[in-house]
């Protein structure tokens, strides 16, 4: 809805007020050592960050089972 009143009518959101925790999901992603998106974590603990081909995320998913 936000998007359409913006893009069809104008007006802008109202301002958020949510939290937003960036400096400990930072710390966190830090200490995990993920240091970019995507990256995935696999059920066996192997972590690869970046894109995958199809044919390489397949295997990986297929060696976790």
């Amino acid at each position: 809805k936000a998007w359409d009143e913006l893009m069809l009518k104008g007006k802008a959101p109202a301002t958020a007020s949510c939290k937003s925790p960036t400096d400990q999901v930072m710390a966190l992603a830090k200490k995990l050592r993920v240091n970019g998106t995507p990256n995935l974590i696999f059920a066996d603990g192997t972590q690869v960050p970046g894109y995958l081909p199809a044919a390489e995320l397949e295997k990986h998913l297929n060696a976790s089972k």
